[in-house]
């Protein structure tokens, strides 16, 4: 019986070697192997990176420097040009000229103007109905109109219709405005502006009525004093609205 143990203790050492022989035999040969993987593993060698090119040697110059430009001398003065000779040219003597002689400014006068006896005789007045008669006695308006027009009294008793004018019958309108001697246009330019605006206040109908003859205005209320005498054989109170000879600046026209 002790013999048995003694046995079965050799045996495992006997195995017990055996597993220590196959495990370092398997250790063994791993490493060989992993050496082998190692030594058969060829790397790239290092691409090498191309030459620098030697370096370019410099040398610094100093350059001479430019020549100064130097600045033209100015022209010298040109002797300054003679003056042409003058001619000496005689001027001509004026002519002799006689002068004309002045003749005198022609006097104001009521020559041409005045009314006559017979025409007088065969005149009406203003307010007996022959200026228009009824609603239309235009005559009767002017004469009223020129009584009260302050600038009218004043040219008349300045004497406009001439001397000794404002105890006369004086022609002012026979057609076409009477021309006043000594005065710019036709007919004296005060009263004639008064009886054409006096006029043109009148109704349209009134200053289109037909009228016949002469008439005669008393602008002042004085008894005997001056008189106007307007009209011709056929005429209207709107025909003095406009001048037949066309005189600028003379004549308003009708509303």
């Amino acid at each position: 019986m002790a013999l048995r143990p003694a046995a079965e203790s050799a045996g495992r050492h006997r195995l017990a070697r055996r597993h220590r022989v196959l495990v370092g035999t398997l250790s063994v040969g791993a490493h060989l192997g992993i050496l082998a993987a190692l030594l058969s593993f060829h790397s790239d060698p290092p691409q090498m990176s191309a030459p620098e090119p030697p370096p370019m040697p410099i040398a610094l110059v100093e350059l001479p420097h430019p020549p100064k430009l130097q600045a033209p001398e100015p022209p010298a003065p040109k002797a300054p040009d003679k003056p042409p000779p003058k001619l000496h040219v005689s001027k001509p003597a004026p002519p002799q000229v006689r002068p004309l002689p002045v003749k005198p400014a022609p006097k104001a006068s009521t020559a041409g103007m005045e009314l006559t006896e017979a025409q007088l005789a065969g005149a009406a007045t203003a307010g007996s109905g022959a200026g228009g008669g009824g609603e239309c006695d235009v005559a009767h308006w002017l004469q009223a109109g020129l009584r009260k027009d302050a600038r009218v009294q004043e040219a008349l008793h300045r004497g406009a219709l001439g001397p000794g004018s404002l105890s006369k019958a004086v022609m002012v309108w026979n057609g076409d405005w009477v021309r006043s001697p000594g005065e710019d246009g036709d007919g004296l330019a005060v009263i004639r502006e008064a009886i054409m605006m006096e006029i043109l206040s009148a109704p349209a109908a009134c200053r289109a009525q037909p009228m016949r003859g002469l008439i005669l205005i008393s602008p002042m209320e004085t008894a005997g004093s001056a008189r106007l005498a307007l009209g011709s054989s056929e005429w209207r109170w709107s025909e003095l609205l406009v001048p037949r000879s066309g005189v600028a600046g003379h004549g308003i026209p009708p509303r």
